[in-house]
C-alpha cells in the first residue's frame, strides 16, 4: 500500500466521503492511473472531498500517468465507470 493511499484511507469524513474511500480501497498496488481517475471522478461527481484531497488525487493521477507512460485521454477512453 502506498503512503498516500494509506493517508487517504485514514482521512476523516470531513475531508473525504466514504464513497470515495470505497473506491480507493480497490486500488491496485501501485495504483494505476485508471484507479486514481475513478476515485477523482467519484470525489467530484458522486461523493465529496476537500480541495486538499482533490489536489492529492490529481497529483497521484499525474504520477501514475508518468509511471505508465500514458496520457489522460488514453485513460479516459477506458474509463468504463463513466458509462454507467
Amino acid at each position: 500500500m502506498s503512503f498516500m493511499r494509506d493517508k487517504l484511507l485514514t482521512a476523516p469524513e470531513s475531508q473525504i466521503d466514504p464513497a470515495v474511500l470505497e473506491t480507493i480501497k480497490k486500488w491496485d498496488s501501485p495504483e494505476t492511473a485508471a484507479n486514481v481517475l475513478e476515485a477523482l471522478d467519484c470525489a467530484i461527481y458522486c461523493g465529496g472531498a476537500s480541495d486538499f484531497v482533490l489536489t492529492v488525487l490529481h497529483v497521484l493521477l499525474e504520477r501514475a500517468l508518468d509511471r505508465e507512460q500514458t496520457t489522460y485521454d488514453a485513460v479516459v477512453k477506458n474509463a468504463t465507470w463513466r458509462l454507467k
